[in-house]
């Protein structure tokens, strides 16, 4: 029988968003409240020399020594292969090093307490500001200023009662509303799951400078992720890149603009 296509929105994604300075203070609070939690959790973490060689020192050396062709030379003329036995032994030998850098970061200054990993938060504010502005809120938006493609759409696919509600004068409804494409039990599990997976398709489409291919590979992974929450019972066609259900990153025309695109099909 033919597919016939229920439900059908695009949703507006901005290439950049303001940060939200009460997001921002709220990162920077909660860093310096659980600065003592956090220093107790590395020292747990890695709480010997043993344990620094196996989560620190192998893994850097394994993963910087690739980087070392093996046809290179220092100018001192020492070969690659020494190079990196260099390395592998220095970061041996660097527990006492990095023992003494974290009691330092995460010592008691003026009766502060991490009074300098405190003062490091406060410097990283920025960083952090200009992060969320280009790969967070873009996808997600915010629950005061309104919601962005990656929470709506979780939402106009579980049947929420919020959904429509959240739809922007910068999105369209093509089709229908919103539209539950699995079964209730499986509902908190899908909302968390495509909200995640939203965002990071959404950046990594957004890194490769919107090049076709890349369109295509993390589309196609959203829609078999899809397929994994889709109910049998509820008729529901196969999500597929540019099917008829189908969860698709797009550029629409005239200005190339980035939507999300949510389209549901079902088999009567």
């Amino acid at each position: 029988m033919a597919q016939a296509v229920v439900s059908k929105v695009q949703l507006y994604v901005p290439f950049s968003s303001p940060p939200v300075q009460r997001i921002i203070d709220k990162w920077v609070n909660r860093l310096k409240d659980e600065a003592t939690s956090i220093f107790q959790k590395i020292q747990l973490r890695i709480p010997n020399e043993t344990e620094f060689q196996n989560v620190l020192a192998q893994v850097s050396s394994a993963s910087w020594a690739p980087m070392i062709s093996p046809t290179f030379f220092s100018r001192a003329g020492v070969p690659a292969a020494e190079i990196i036995s260099n390395q592998a032994t220095n970061l041996k030998e660097s527990f006492g090093k990095y023992i003494k850098k974290l009691t330092h970061i995460f010592e008691t200054v003026d009766t502060v307490e991490a009074k300098r990993f405190k003062e490091v938060v406060d410097l990283m504010q920025a960083d952090f500001a200009a992060g969320i502005a280009k790969r967070t809120l873009p996808f997600t938006g915010t629950k005061i200023e309104g919601r962005s493609a990656a929470t709506i759409a979780p939402l106009w696919l579980v049947d929420d009662v919020r959904a429509s509600g959240l739809i922007r004068n910068s999105d369209e409804v093509l089709q229908g509303g919103p539209k539950r494409i699995c079964s209730l039990q499986a509902v908190p599990t899908l909302k968390a799951a495509l909200q995640d997976r939203l965002v990071q398709a959404g950046n990594n489409i957004v890194k490769a400078n919107f090049l076709a291919g890349t369109f295509t590979a993390e589309n196609d992974t959203t829609n078999a992720i899809l397929n994994g929450f889709r109910d049998p019972a509820l008729n529901i066609e196969v999500f597929t890149t540019g099917g008829f259900s189908h969860v698709d990153y797009i550029l629409k025309p005239p200005q190339d603009q980035l939507f999300l695109e949510v389209q549901v099909a079902v088999t009567p």
